[in-house]
């Protein structure tokens, strides 16, 4: 899963994914986003998903920390 400011997907709208997978990979971005080739790179990637977290841009930590509190209250709660 890669966190990308200009991603339409968002973080729920892979629940299902979330719920069945044993191992999720979490990429977030540094400040100032990913390089132009470093998306380009993650889009040849095999099971990518590039999603957003909200529509303000978070600071790299903090977007860390929701997204792994997010994908654990998805698996624990099954939302």
């Amino acid at each position: 899963i890669i966190l990308y400011k200009d991603s339409q997907k968002k973080l729920l709208d892979l629940k299902n994914l979330i719920k069945n997978s044993k191992k999720i990979r979490l990429f977030v971005g540094p400040e100032g986003d990913f390089s132009e080739e470093e998306i380009e790179f993650l889009k040849k990637q095999k099971d990518t998903y590039f999603v957003s977290l909200s529509y303000t841009i978070l600071r790299s930590e903090t977007a860390a920390i929701l997204s792994v509190g997010i994908i654990e209250y998805t698996r624990i709660v099954g939302i």
